[in-house]
């Protein structure tokens, strides 16, 4: 297991709170259902968070 850096958790957290309204609405319209939305963006959190160091330039996270 690696250890935490808060460093990269806060800028992880900025950015995809800087970009989740967008990231929701195109999930949102792809969807039938907010549930099913909401189910879609927690996944979303978790693949964002485990490949965030692969993220090459933050002003690019939203077409990332």
């Amino acid at each position: 297991m690696t250890e935490f850096d808060p460093g990269k958790h806060d800028s992880f957290l900025r950015l995809y709170a800087t970009h989740e309204p967008a990231l929701r609405g195109f999930v949102r319209s792809l969807l039938p259902t907010r549930n099913d939305a909401s189910d879609v963006m927690q996944e979303i959190a978790i693949i964002l968070w485990r490949k965030f160091e692969q993220l090459d330039d933050p002003s690019n996270f939203q077409k990332w």
